[in-house]
């Protein structure tokens, strides 16, 4: 078969370099090497430039032809360019980009796999280069894979004239059950980077190479042992920053002839190899006795990066997410009102705001869905399941926040957050080393939280929740002040300021050991102009719009 070499430059003299030298050393040489060097993009990218080009006028270890181009084309046009115009003139084409350094036996591994495969169209292209992973090995030297490999590859002239820049071929998969699961599988990450491409933001070839070849159940074909090392991801290229992430041993044996199957598929095992890279681990769950049939309502970035927690517990059976329609994973997304046609045991709402959550429980209580079967994920995963033990959904759509025994409801996202800001970030943690016992006046508290935190406490004796009466407190304050630590917690609002100057008028705010002031307020200045009359010191926090003010003395 007549194969011909083609080697993508620019302004990489180093990187250049090491290429054309590991394939000046290759056990067999390219019988026709074409040599592309795209043009000038920037003035000051002219000295390595240059560099490269008296590099590729040099290279004379093989029959050789050198393209400079005139202009600019940029990474994707010059890749498609340089392919497209060796395989006008040959059956098939091996590609090396200016960072992608050859093995010793890259050449011949990769001339006997296209001899090999080039009567089966499933397989669409050779790879030299293998990902980091553990795939487990059988006989032969190679596995079928996919997706594409842009780190030295081949193929062919037939295969190749699929190419071409579909920006539909998104669409096409996620309409289709079956693709949709090859999608999740060997592409999770082309979404992103395609809809990157068509706003302008990107100069990709291969994830359309990659998404076609899916899309036609397509294969290609990887060595066990990478005959490639990357060593452009040093922050010098266009598409990489710097990175370990593909960083792999590279095989320098010499082997006269690889032992390559009559005919190759992909194995499950390969799939689950791939995931944590590329894939999804919804695609790659099966169902079973030891999982829950669950449904995910909600695939935003919450989804995302719990994902494969996800499926190590639960089997999701589908989808619902007002943004999307289709198929993700193979997994269809249904409207609120077919949940009934699926068996599940729980509807799992991957929703990080906490009003959107409401917002759901409401709209799925609404079609008959039981309370005991709506789970919030933030129970599962995230800061408020670190914090408490149980996060339940309530008959009247209400949750129930469970800490040590205690249970608070909340039915409203500012609830929630007090509740969090109270056991989550511990903002009424106090410490008076004294040895007596205390006594908190939790003044106008709005959802108990704060109540039931203090109750917590080994040293509180006593905790009273007030609406703000200042003879009632100041009558507690006078009551308990001799024998215990008084503790006044209080918002800092209008009528915290009215009841502050009185407690001060009479003496009563001198007898307090501890005041906790949460709030904004403009009189602040004044507040502690109170506090320093009563002979407190303090300090002041802010956490966005809100102020937290520990007075003490």
């Amino acid at each position: 078969m007549d194969i011909a070499t083609v080697l993508l430059t620019y302004n990489r003299s180093y990187h250049t370099g090491e290429v054309i030298n590991a394939l000046s050393q290759n056990t067999v040489l390219p019988k026709t090497l074409y040599i592309f060097q795209d043009g000038l993009r920037k003035e000051e990218h002219r000295a390595e430039w240059e560099k490269v080009n008296r590099l590729i006028r040099e290279a004379d270890f093989c029959p050789t032809t050198l393209y400079v181009s005139d202009t600019n084309k940029g990474v994707a046009n010059s890749v498609i360019s340089g392919v497209g115009h060796a395989l006008s003139r040959h059956d098939a084409v091996i590609v090396i980009e200016d960072d992608c350094v050859p093995a010793v036996n890259f050449m011949r591994f990769m001339e006997q796999c296209l001899e090999k495969y080039r009567e089966d169209e499933r397989v669409w292209c050779v790879g030299g280069f293998n990902d980091p992973i553990e795939v487990e090995r059988d006989i032969y030297d190679v596995y079928g894979c996919g997706r594409t490999s842009s780190w030295g590859w081949g193929t062919w002239k037939d295969r190749w004239r699929r190419f071409s820049f579909d920006n539909d071929i998104l669409k096409r998969l996620k309409r289709d059950e079956k693709k949709s699961g090859a999608l999740a599988t060997w592409g999770n990450d082309c979404e992103q980077m395609l809809l990157s491409n068509v706003a302008g933001k990107g100069d990709i070839w291969d994830v359309y190479w990659s998404l076609l070849m899916l899309e036609a159940g397509g294969i290609c074909v990887l060595p066990y042992e990478s005959l490639v090392r990357n060593i452009g991801l040093d922050g010098t290229g266009t598409h990489c920053g710097a990175s370990d992430k593909f960083r792999v041993n590279v095989s320098n044996d010499k082997k006269e002839k690889f032992l390559l199957p009559d005919s190759i598929g992909i194995r499950r095992e390969t799939e689950r190899a791939y995931v944590d890279l590329y894939g999804s681990y919804t695609a790659i769950n099966t169902e079973g006795a030891e999982k829950e049939n669950v449904i995910i309502y909600g695939m935003g970035k919450f989804f995302r990066q719990h994902e494969k927690e996800l499926n190590e517990r639960y089997y999701v059976k589908a989808f619902i997410d007002r943004r999307e329609t289709g198929w993700y994973a193979g997994k269809k997304f249904i409207e609120v009102n077919e949940i009934g046609k699926y068996e599940y045991e729980k509807v799992i709402i991957m929703v990080l705001n906490v009003n959107e959550c409401f917002r759901i429980i409401q709209e799925l209580t609404r079609v008959g869905i039981g309370a005991e079967k709506i789970m919030l994920g933030q129970a599962l995963f995230g800061i408020y399941g670190e914090v408490f033990d149980t996060i339940s959904v309530l008959p009247d759509g209400m949750l129930s926040l469970e800490l040590d025994g205690a249970m608070v409801k909340v039915g409203t996202k500012d609830e929630f957050d007090d509740v969090y800001e109270v056991f989550g970030n511990q903002r009424y943690n106090y410490h008076i080393n004294n040895g007596k016992r205390d006594v908190i006046l939790d003044v106008g508290a709005r959802t108990k939280a704060s109540s039931f935190y203090f109750r917590g406490r080994e040293n509180v004796e006593k905790v009273y929740e007030y609406e703000p009466d200042v003879e009632e407190v100041g009558a507690v304050i006078d009551k308990y002040h001799f024998h215990y630590n008084v503790v006044l917690v209080m918002g800092l609002g209008e009528r915290a300021w009215e009841m502050m100057k009185r407690l001060s008028r009479d003496a009563m705010l001198d007898k307090a050991a501890l005041v906790m002031l949460k709030g904004r307020h403009e009189k602040m200045e004044d507040m502690r102009e109170i506090l320093k009359k009563s002979g407190f010191s303090w300090q002041i926090t802010r956490d966005g719009d809100m102020d937290f003010v520990y007075a003490y003395r």
